[in-house]
Parts: structure tokens; sequence; C-alpha cells
């Protein structure tokens, strides 16, 4: 142990946690060199000085070394540190030489694009430790089976992932891999689906599939099964603090038997920056330290004192560090283009202002109630009522818009597909009540719906059939429920009745349509209930988009009704279907 100076901690914080084992590198130095690493590293005053691995502080410690002295006492593992932070630095250039990987035919069964191959040999470089980014509809769960397929000692794998995709999972193990050999031959895998809460003793499998919900009712029953590798489908689930499910995923992760961990995501950001920090911190712990560093890192003031993400900064960093992502229209050069279109809905004006009038008037009321109040006591419930009172308008609000132009949807939806009588059309919408007048109102068209709740069988029926029965020319979905887990590249026409915040969302279910498979171009129309609530949504998802494009390093693909109609016309010769519809409903 050093001893003659005083004594310095670098603190790995969970860098290289493959193996387990998390130990201080401990350095001695003379004063005058201990008061330069803390001008150059920012530390807390304390002692001994203790300084965060990340690459940039273990390039600046390794500088100082090579002109000061410094008496490492366990050389083994600072010489382990620096290799891991070199792994990091090389990430930027790290893509472009990866090499392809096909993974063995014995134990894959299926054909990888060669943008599918690079992802592979991706998860192999980086030790299994990532996050695959694609787009959605670019095959990330087939990339995912392949590093299984490659490397057999990743088993048992165990996957979290929304509950509407587990079956997808299920289907895709057993067609794409084979395990083994065992005497010489090789046999399905084995899967086991988690569907209950209460504690049990796992069977022997291959593969654990259960969904977030589930993981902090069944976390010992995990992690005595001692799997090697977990998956995060749809990690952006894990976006939220203070959730048990983001609790137990993040001990899931860290468990001593975990080799491997994996986060999918089309969409890994969904509203704000630092959603980033909390699925990267589960993948690659201490890689952004403290939340307080990547906000000072990563967040700059304007000059009116407000907070702004930078987005390129952010962009750059992952991609370095810890982030694969490659966009359809990079790597898939004959999928036809996508074009957005907003287009404007006339409502029911009567029943809309006056079902917002009633909600201002109980405002009103109360705000009264709270003036009249003698005593501390009473104006706090009132202040507590009037607060649930606009949180209750800011969601009724939405409802109500829906409500108002659930009727004209209908009507405009009608001359759609009377116009285009070939095609299938897919709609979104939130609330049940505007699901239902949509799915009653094109009746003549056979719909099929999905929806929150249904049982696994009756939503299978329902994709099938608008899949195969040609007669079935709409599926009415829901913005959750709908917009993961399925596949429905037989129609060209994405159709949002109504809006969500989020552009992930949106995307999501986009991209249920614009994938691979599709043929055709893709139009999606934004349907915006003039006068309503949806003119600021409208204006939020395209602000927030942006945001999020640059923070992932997209280029932003934002509403362009141009576009979108110069599309129309190259594919009918005439644009009239759209315009004859989007007329008759502003009447």
């Amino acid at each position: 142990m050093p001893h003659t100076y005083g004594s310095i901690r670098i603190r790995r914080a969970g860098i290289g946690h493959e193996s387990g084992v998390l130990s201080d590198i401990i350095i001695s130095a003379k004063p005058v060199v201990e008061e330069m690493i803390r001008t150059i590293i920012p530390t807390e005053t304390s002692k001994p000085i203790i300084i965060t691995a990340n690459v940039e502080n273990v390039r600046k410690v390794n500088m100082i070394m090579s002109e000061y002295p410094l008496d490492i006492y366990n050389k083994d593992v600072w010489q382990n540190l620096l290799m891991e932070m070199q792994m990091y630095k090389d990430r930027e250039t790290l893509l472009p030489h990866t090499v392809p990987t096909t993974p063995s035919p014995a134990r894959f069964h299926g054909i990888l694009l060669p943008f599918q191959k690079h992802g592979l040999g991706f998860l192999l470089k980086t030790r299994g430790t990532t996050m695959i980014a694609d787009e959605m509809g670019l095959g990330k769960t087939v990339q995912t089976l392949a590093f299984a397929a490659q490397k057999p000692e990743s088993l048992p794998v165990v996957v979290v992932s929304p509950l509407v995709t587990i079956e997808n999972w299920r289907r895709e193990i057993d067609r794409f891999l084979r395990m083994g050999p065992e005497d010489g031959k090789y046999r399905q895998p084995r899967t086991c689906i988690i569907r209950e809460g209460r504690t049990d003793m796992l069977p022997g499998a291959d593969f654990y599939l259960i969904n977030y919900e589930l993981v902090h009712k069944r976390l010992d029953d995990i992690r005595a099964v001692n799997p090697k590798t977990v998956v995060f489908d749809e990690m952006q689930n894990l976006r939220h603090t203070n959730t048990n499910k983001l609790a137990a995923c993040t001990k899931l992760a860290h468990h001593d038997s975990i080799m491997y961990r994996i986060g999918l995501s089309g969409t890994p950001i969904y509203n704000r920056g630092e959603e980033m920090f909390r699925i990267a911190e589960i993948i690659k712990p201490g890689i952004f330290n403290t939340l307080e560093e990547f906000k000072d890192r990563f967040y700059e003031d304007d000059t009116y004192g407000e907070m702004h993400l930078k987005k390129n900064m952010l962009a750059a960093f992952m991609q370095e560090n810890i982030m694969i992502r490659r966009r359809k229209k990079e790597v898939l050069e004959d999928l036809p283009e996508k074009s957005i279109l907003q287009q404007e809905i006339a409502i029911d004006t009567e029943m809309y202002e006056d079902k917002i009038a009633d909600m201002y008037a109980k405002i009103e009321k109360t705000k009264a109630r709270i003036q009249s109040c003698t005593t501390a006591k009473e104006k706090m419930q009132g202040l507590a009522e009037l607060n649930g009172l606009l949180l209750e308008m800011r969601v009724e609000e939405r409802q109500i818009a829906g409500l108002a132009k659930a009727p004209q949807i209908v009507q405009y939806m009608t001359g759609l597909l009377e116009d285009y009588e070939e095609e299938k059309f897919v709609i979104f919408c939130h609330h049940r009540a505007v699901h239902k007048i949509i799915h009653d109102g094109l009746w003549k068209f056979n719909p099929v719906h999905i929806i929150g709740g249904q049982q696994d069988r009756i939503r299978q029926e329902s994709i099938d059939r608008f899949l195969h029965d040609d007669d079935v020319r709409v599926i009415v979905c829901g913005l959750r429920a709908g917009s993961l887990g399925i596949n429905l590249t037989n129609s060209a026409y994405v159709i949002f009745a109504e809006l969500d915040w989020s552009p992930a969302i949106h995307r999501q279910a986009e991209d249920r349509l614009h994938r691979i498979g599709q043929k055709s171009a893709v139009f999606a129309h934004y349907l915006v209930g003039l006068g309503t609530f949806d003119e600021h949504i409208i204006k939020t998802l395209t602000s927030k988009g942006m945001e999020i494009d640059a923070a992932l390093g997209d280029d932003h693909e934002g509403i362009n009704n141009q576009k979108a109609l110069e599309l129309l016309e190259a594919r009918f010769g005439t644009a009239a279907g759209i315009a004859s519809s989007a007329d008759a409903c502003k009447q």
C-alpha cells in the first residue's frame, strides 16, 4: 500500500461491470501534484481525493502521470481500466471498422441483411453491452437473436419487453434459433413466458420472457436461474425515475451472473434528453457519472437563464460510447418514402364549446370559493382541488376534441376509402369513445380493431383478418396498444384521428407500416381539430420532434403537405381524393 504521500482513489463506478469486480485504483502523489489534480479534475475537498473513472478523467490522470511521479498500488487494475477506457474512446470509429458477421447457420435459421451483419459485429465487438437504437422496422430483434446464436455462453437470456411484444419474441425465437448441439443434434429453444406475479421457482429454459410490470415481483425468481444476458426491448419504458420497474430492471441488469446487457429502442428519447441518462446508465453504469454531471455537460443556459440541451454533443457522445443507430433511408435503398400530412378537420363546435364552458365554470366556481375561505387550511384544500381540476381539464380537453371531430373523421375516412378502392387504412386513436365512433361509423368497410385489454388471441385474429382478408379495409388501433409488435406493411396509409404528446408514439405507429417489406410510399395523416387543443399539441409534437432528432444525430423529417401531395400525384396521377375529402371536412 502506498504510504509516502496522500491517497487518491479512482472510483470505477460500474465501468467494466462484465466481470462483476469493481475495484478502486489507489494512487499516491506529492501534495503539489495533488493540488494539480484538484485543479485539472473537479473533485471534492475531502480526502482521499476521489475521481470518477470516465474517459476524460482517466486521460487527464494518465497525462499527469507521464510528467509527475504517481505511485500506483494496484497496477493491474489500472492497466485494465486503461484498456476499457480505450475501448470507449475507440467507439467513434468502431462502426466503420466493425467486421460484418454471419451467425452460425446451424444455430441461426435466417438471412441477415448487410447492415444487420454489421449490427451483429458491433454487438460482438462491444462485448454485448450496448444499445441498438436502429429505427423501428430494421430488425433489432433478429440482430439480438443472431448474437445469442453466435455466443452460446449468453444463455439463459432474459428478455424484458412490453406485454404486447412478448408473443412476437416467442415466435421469432422459435423461427430463427436452434440450440445445441446436444448429442450431436440441435433442438428448438426452450422458452418460458412469465405471465404471473406470484413468487415461484422458474423451470429451466434458454429464454425467459417477461413484461416490464412483472419484473419487480419476480426479480428473485429470475436471478435464481443465473441469467447470463438481459435484453430490454423498447427500453424507453425505463425513462421514468422512482418506478418499481426501473429499480427492479436496474437490479436485474447489475446482477452478478449477467455478462451481457443489450438495450433495444427505435425511440430512446420520448420527450427530453435527460431520459437518455437513465436508460444508458443501466447498460453502461457510470457512463455519465451522475445526473448533475450529465446536466452540466449536456445542457447550457441561454440569455434568459433557461436550460437547453446540447443536442449534437449528446448525439456524438452516445454514438461514441454506447449506441449504434441506423435509419431506414440509410440502409434500405429500396424502401419507399414516407411523407407526413397535416389535415385540418372541422368539429362539432357547439358540443366542444359547451363541454369546455362546463369545465371553465367548475374552475371559476372553485376560484370563488377559495377567495371566500377564512382559514389557511380551507385555502390549501381549495388550491389542491383547483390544481386537480386544471389537470383534469388538460386530460378531458383532448377527449372532448376527439369526440367533437369524430363524426367528421368518419366522413373524411369514408371519402378516402371510396376514392382509393383498392387501399387499406390503419387508423390510430386514443380514447375508447372515439375509437367506437370511428369503428362503428366505418362498418361498411368491415373494420377490425386493436385496443388495450384484448386477449392475445383476439388481437392476433384482428391483425390476421386485416392482413389476409381483402374485404377488411380498415383496422382501428389504440395509440398505445397498436403501436408496437405488429407488421402492417399491406397498408400505405396511417391516420392519426387523435394526437399524443410524444413524437415517439407517432413514429412507432408510423413504423408499423414503414418498415422492411413495404412496397409503397407511406402516407401519415395527422388530423387536427380546428379551434381545439389539437392545434397546441401539433406544435408541441413538431418542436419535440426536432429536439429528439438532433439529440440522436438524425435529420428532422416533419410535416410536409406539399411532399405528400406530390407523392400521391406520382402514384395515382392525382391528389384529388385527399383534397376533396379535406374540403368536405372544413365546411
